[in-house]
């Protein structure tokens, strides 16, 4: 069976190898490295380096010229769009470096929400909330349904490193309430997803995925980025700079 069809039938599916080049995990690696050097800068009212040198990013740190080069990166688009049988486009990047303490031990949850630019009142889109200069609202399931997660390795992840798990075929339920959340972790079966460095996880928002905790420190960082083929309705539009959303809470 194809990877297209693994990841229709269970809403996941690990593209082994996907990225040979030693090169582009490299340069993935600056979304990181940026992130920390960006952090250490102080702000220009505090007797910091000016706002001149702070250098322009996009995607909540990513630096401009790597947010371009992921959003043209043709392993990617090409890989978002045979899973999604429709041609797609980059919408969301986040650096998690899974050694932090803080992304352990997460639950069995989907990822319902997305960033749009400004707040419309439309039908279908709900539970709005404002974070970091973006609006979040969970959007009608057909966004969801047009959208892709795919996690890039710049590190192994075995079975000690605190791997995700997926609850195969989850995704065919589409948004589920806590307690059916719960109904669907005692019916489904779950797949440890161990990955090497240059592999891509892709997953749907809507499967039900979790990850435990490590029994070991050391760097797991995975580049995540979220593809759709989905339009929204007008005027909703997706926003230049898109928030961290891993620590959102699920809504009912």
């Amino acid at each position: 069976m194809s990877f297209e069809g693994v990841y229709r039938r269970l809403g996941v599916v690990i593209v082994e190898h996907a990225l040979d080049e030693d090169r582009d995990l490299r340069e993935m690696g600056r979304a990181f490295r940026d992130r920390r050097e960006r952090t250490s800068i102080s702000h220009p009212q505090w007797g910091g380096e000016t706002a001149a040198e702070i250098r322009p990013i996009a995607f909540k740190g990513i630096p401009t010229d790597l947010a371009d080069w992921l959003e043209t990166h043709p392993v990617f688009l090409r890989l978002a769009s045979r899973l999604l049988a429709a041609p797609a486009s980059l919408v969301h990047i986040r650096p998690v470096n899974e050694a932090n303490p803080a992304h352990w031990l997460m639950p069995w949850r989907q990822m319902r929400q997305i960033a749009v630019a400004e707040r419309y009142r439309l039908n279908g889109f709900r539970n709005w909330s404002e974070r970091d200069d973006a609006w979040l609202v969970e959007p009608p399931q057909w966004v969801l349904e047009q959208s892709v997660v795919l996690r890039v390795y710049l590190d192994n992840c075995r079975a000690f490193d605190g791997p995700v798990e997926v609850l195969t075929s989850s995704h065919k339920s589409g948004r589920l309430k806590r307690v059916e959340i719960s109904e669907a972790a005692r019916d489904k079966r779950a797949l440890t997803c161990l990955c090497d460095r240059g592999d891509i996880l892709a997953v749907s928002p809507l499967a039900l995925r979790r990850r435990h905790r490590a029994s070991a420190i050391k760097q797991r960082r995975v580049l995540e980025m979220m593809f759709t083929a989905a339009t929204l309705p007008n005027p909703l539009a997706w926003p230049s700079l898109t928030p961290d959303l891993e620590d959102l809470p699920d809504f009912e």
